[in-house]
């Protein structure tokens, strides 16, 4: 039971808010009159906008977010408008009473939909209350980033012209055959001649059109800077419609560029209004990611941790350390989970880039895998490491085995996860060169997703909507032309199965079950062949590290303890089954 004064109409009883109620409700709550829906156990999400609850914009989506959310939409209170010259202020105030009436309702963190306006308070949100949003869906916001200045002073000239008369019922006229598409125009006049009259009846003594002008003029000031957001983890969602004359896609392709953590869906048909005209438009653009959101699937982007190889525990042996070596297009935040538990049971880590990855810039024509495996020796070498144990993924797992020759005696114990020892077939090598030259001149959204179903599975993609978004946003920023002088190397490394075969220490061999880049056959017969432990994480794809963080976090853990205490090691394969019966969380 939630308590807040609740009525037909506003003001006229103060009854409780029945947490359980199945419909929408009027209600009043930190003194903002509000529509809303709540119901037990459900998260919160506000639906933010200008326009008056009473105009009914939100009706087509509402009763399906519902299912998910116990959703609120709150009537801004539009005379703060006239009490301020300075956007940020604005933002900032109604940011807080968001807050505030989140806190009346019991929710320490919510969801946030920000349509226009509401998109602008939501950025500032992510600024001054990132603690408080658990997710973000930005609709339309007018940012103009990096626009020509002239267009933001013409746009306002054409706003005056519209609200100048001061006539609200031709300017609302103006904004909505302006922002559905002439088609829905057309066969729906009877529809938007009622929207208008609910406008007017809602807004009457509350938004006038020099109210409006002002509205959207601060609107389209430099309210913020993208610097304030390059550290941003909450996860966003920027939903742009195609023909949005007020909020420009290629403005907001921009802005998705300088926001991590971000994604972005285009809507390819319709103006600002695409919600309320097609709601099926806005369910196929972030339908997913609220779902994610709503059921706690989304991803969040950490900050960059660098583990410190230093204050080793007393329970293992002096100077020991763990190296993880990751996979090509991927990044050392694989290894969070192992790193984090090591690191708490005082057994330092050391996770570099690779080449071309991160801020690494790539290798020179020519360059060898055993290069960068001495490159790692002097660094453990300049880190007093005198026992070491190296795990590999993908590609850091055909490194791991060139460094751990190089180690000798000094190799405590050896992992390979999704990695062969075995060379390339000649056509599988010309695919990959081909593919990595062709990289730079091809990388978008688009081919992201292809490449992202060969290095992780489609139950981490389901489970995860916003991942593959990510995962291009950060490949983007990677040394892509110098890419193919690293994928030479790895190709043209030969055959590694000498090399491994002499490896002395502990070995294990960890292999996703739907590796379609290796399969679980190779990686059954390398086990074989090096007499090592095999674990198969069965619902796995070509990435256990991050498709199972924590069974593969605590298997990484209990080798590396075996290999730290001289613990033996069975020379035939003795195989452990993984997420064989796990499915995605509902």
């Amino acid at each position: 039971m939630v308590s807040a004064h609740v009525s037909g109409e506003a003001g006229l009883s103060n009854l409780q808010l029945d947490a359980a109620a199945p419909v929408p409700r009027e209600a009043v709550i930190c003194g903002v009159g509000a529509r809303v829906e709540l119901g037990p156990g459900k998260p919160l999400l506000f639906l933010v906008r200008a326009a008056p609850v009473g105009m009914n914009l939100w009706a087509g989506i509402w009763s399906e977010l519902a299912q998910d959310f116990s959703v609120v939409a709150p009537n801004l209170p539009v005379d703060w408008v006239d009490e301020t010259q300075d956007a940020r202020e604005l933002f900032s105030r109604y940011g807080q009473l968001l807050v505030s009436m989140a806190d009346e309702l019991g929710h320490p963190a919510f969801h946030l939909v920000g349509w226009t306006g509401g998109a602008c308070i939501a950025l500032t949100m992510l600024v001054e209350h990132p603690d408080r949003l658990a997710s973000v869906v930005l609709i339309s916001p007018p940012t103009r980033t990096g626009e020509h200045p002239r267009i933001r002073d013409l746009a306002m000239r054409f706003v005056d012209s519209i609200t100048g008369s001061g006539d609200l019922e031709h300017y609302t006229w103006w904004w909505l055959l302006s922002s559905v598409t002439q088609e829905f125009a057309d066969r729906h006049f009877d529809a938007l001649q009622d929207i208008v009259q609910r406008r007017l009846e809602a807004d009457k003594g509350r938004f006038h059109p020099s109210r409006v002008r002002r509205w959207m003029e601060l609107q389209l000031s430099d309210f913020f800077h993208p610097s304030e957001l390059q550290d941003n983890a909450t996860p966003v969602m920027i939903v742009a419609p195609a023909f949005d004359g007020w909020a420009p896609i290629h403005t907001l392709r921009r802005l998705q560029s300088r926001i991590p953590n971000s994604s972005l869906a285009a809507v390819p048909r319709g103006g600002n209004l695409f919600l309320w005209e097609d709601p099926e438009l806005f369910f196929g653009a972030c339908g997913r990611f609220l779902r994610a959101a709503a059921t706690g699937r989304l991803l969040s982007r950490d900050p960059d941790r660098k583990p410190a190889l230093a204050n080793s525990h007393a329970r293992w042996p002096a100077g020991s350390a763990v190296v993880f070596l990751h996979g090509y297009l991927m990044s050392p935040a694989i290894w969070g989970p192992c790193v984090h538990r090591l690191e708490r049971a005082g057994l330092p880590c050391l996770a570099p880039w690779q080449r071309s990855h991160g801020d690494r810039v790539a290798p020179p024509a020519g360059w060898t895998l055993r290069e960068e495996a001495r490159e790692l020796l002097e660094e453990l070498e300049r880190r007093e490491v005198r026992q070491c144990i190296v795990v590999g993924h993908s590609m850091g797992g055909m490194i791991a085995i060139e460094l751990a020759s190089l180690l000798g005696a000094r190799l405590s114990g050896l992992a390979l996860v999704a990695t062969t020892d075995a060379p390339f077939e000649p056509s599988q090598a010309t695919e990959l060169q081909n593919a990595s030259a062709f990289l730079p001149l091809i990388w978008s959204e688009e081919t992201a997703a292809l490449y992202a179903g060969s290095l992780v599975g489609k139950r981490h993609l389901d489970a995860h909507p916003n991942w593959a978004s990510l995962w291009h946003e950060e490949v983007r920023h990677f040394d892509l032309p110098g890419m193919s002088n690293l994928t030479q190397a790895v190709v043209s490394r030969g055959d590694q199965r000498a090399t491994a075969g002499q490896i002395s220490a502990p070995t294990w061999v960890a292999h996703g079950g739907a590796d379609t880049v290796f399969t679980a056959a190779q990686a059954e017969a390398m086990a074989g062949r090096l007499g090592a432990r095999l674990t198969r994480y069965d619902m796995a794809g070509h990435c256990p590290p991050l498709e199972c963080p924590a069974e593969f976090a605590q298997d990484c853990f209990a080798f590396v303890t075996r290999c730290l205490e001289r613990a033996s090691t069975s020379p035939s394969i003795d195989t452990d089954v993984r997420c064989a019966s796990a499915a995605p969380q509902a």
